[in-house]
């Protein structure tokens, strides 16, 4: 954690390992106890285990001054785990409409070939569905029809997850190999902000967020 005496405010989505994103992750399983019990999540994709100390991390953030969160559902499940309300303030991730806007003049490589495309923007994650989304895009829209879906969806932390390196591995692992599934790499801000701008339509289906700024921006 970083020291009290040095950050006062510390917006909890920098701490995405924490408490808070296992306790609402549905491939996670938690041991019952008190404040003061440990926790064991178990992802099933993969054979990672972690434990974390209830009591440590909850009364490291207890002392606080505030504590920032950029939504009301997050803010909900903060105050659910013991945090005192007045001290939990939503802070909304904005979004700059001076970048995010509709503009025909912008080109992408990947979405400004003529065909229909569906973005997809996150790493791989059960928690946002990935896998069905794909699954779904590739059993609606036969090969023959001109439509894409064009992925942001590589996850540093992918081996670990479930093994694979690639999103190619993964695509590949899980059949769902298919010259429609475009994949952009890692995109630079320039790159992404293109991609954003030039999709036809945004797809999100997570089973649970606690914002989606992708999705936001692609809205605007």
């Amino acid at each position: 954690m970083l020291p009290k005496s040095n950050y006062k405010y510390i917006p909890l989505k920098y701490f995405p390992n924490l408490l808070f994103e296992f306790r609402l992750n549905p491939y996670a399983m938690f041991t019952s106890g008190g404040v003061g019990s440990s926790i064991n999540t178990v992802n099933t994709a993969s054979t990672r285990n972690f434990k974390i100390n209830k009591f440590e991390i909850w009364a490291d953030l207890y002392y606080f001054d505030e504590v920032w969160v950029p939504s009301k559902w997050q803010r909900d499940c903060t105050i659910a785990q013991w945090y005192d309300p007045d001290k939990i303030k939503v802070v909304p991730e904005g979004v700059d409409v001076n970048v995010f806007y509709p503009d025909p003049q912008v080109k992408h490589p990947l979405t400004s070939d003529g065909r229909f495309k569906f973005l997809l923007a996150g790493r791989w994650d059960y928690r946002k569905s990935t896998k069905e989304i794909i699954q779904t895009f590739l059993k609606t829209f036969s090969p023959n029809e001109p439509v894409d879906l064009v992925v942001s969806i590589d996850n540093m932390w992918g081996e670990q997850m479930d093994g694979y390196k690639t999103t190619e591995e993964r695509l590949s692992a899980y059949g769902l190999i298919d010259p429609r599934i475009k994949i952009l790499h890692f995109p630079s801000r320039e790159n992404y902000i293109k991609f954003i701008k030039t999709g036809h339509v945004f797809v999100s289906c997570a089973r649970s967020e606690g914002w989606n700024l992708p999705l936001i921006e692609s809205m605007a």
